[in-house]
Parts: C-alpha cells; sequence; structure tokens
C-alpha cells in the first residue's frame, strides 16, 4: 500500500515537473552596456518585445523585460531580436495616392531571420509584418517596400 502511495505521488512531482519545464525557454539579454544575462523566457510569442516575461532562474518569479535597457534578446538557437534605428515606410498604415514612401526613424526590436553577409530581418508592428535587409556588416538597414497605391 505504502508502495502505492509513493509511487503516485512521484508520477504526480515528475508530470508536474514536466508540465512547468514546457513553459520556460532558456534565453538571454544583453543590455546597454554588453552584459549578457542567461534568462528563461517564458513561453509565447515575442511579436511585441514590451510583454516579454522572464525568470533569472527556474525558482524566480516573472518579471517584465525593460526593452529601454536592452539592445538584444533571444532563445539560444532559435530566435534573435536585435534592436536597431531604422526608417520605416509610415504610408503603408494608410491607403496612398502616391508610390513613394514616406519613411520616419523608429528605435525597433527586428526579428533576425537570416544573419551572414547579408542580413533578413522583419518586425510585427499590430496586424502588418515589415521586412528589412542589410548587406554587410555595419551598413543601413532597409525596409522592403511593398505598397499598393491608387492612381
Amino acid at each position: 500500500m505504502k508502495l502505492k502511495i509513493y509511487l503516485v505521488a512521484l508520477f504526480t512531482i515528475f508530470i508536474n515537473l514536466q508540465l512547468h519545464s514546457q513553459d520556460l525557454n532558456a534565453g538571454y539579454y544583453i543590455n546597454k552596456n554588453d552584459e549578457k544575462t542567461t534568462v528563461y523566457f517564458k513561453n509565447m510569442s515575442f511579436k511585441d518585445p514590451s510583454l516579454v516575461k522572464f525568470k533569472f532562474n527556474e525558482d524566480s518569479d516573472f518579471q517584465l523585460l525593460k526593452v529601454d535597457d536592452i539592445i538584444e534578446f533571444g532563445i539560444e538557437g532559435d530566435s534573435k531580436f536585435i534592436k536597431k534605428k531604422v526608417n520605416i515606410d509610415e504610408s503603408l498604415n494608410y491607403e496612398s495616392y502616391s508610390k513613394d514612401p514616406i519613411f520616419i526613424s523608429k528605435v525597433l526590436f527586428l526579428n533576425v531571420i537570416v544573419e551572414g553577409p547579408c542580413n533578413l530581418y522583419s518586425h510585427y508592428d499590430g496586424d502588418k509584418t515589415r521586412f528589412f535587409y542589410q548587406i554587410g556588416e555595419g551598413t543601413e538597414i532597409i525596409q522592403l517596400i511593398y505598397k499598393k497605391f491608387h492612381l
């Protein structure tokens, strides 16, 4: 009888640990001083970096990522987000009669899709995903423009 109780308790603990560990992804963030900190991110979408939650260890409480204090965050081997100042076409937010983009400068977290001699990035903003590219390290990051306009 005692063996059954121990087995049930052990099985319950094992199941709870498995369910709890699936909610966390090991990752990192880099602050403005280029200091890398290993953290555990809550398993969720990174579409809005201001809502990303993390823990310093599995036993601590979740905290919101302070996007003003960091320059990069990600999950090792899976995803990476970098903070960059880019020109973004705001004319995509409304119907336009001009084929020319209207750029404004913004600081965004860009999702790194491809990294190498040429980099490809994306940024999700509400209902739109915008794509950016960079040719060569240290060069300007440029938005790929696809725009419907009226004649």
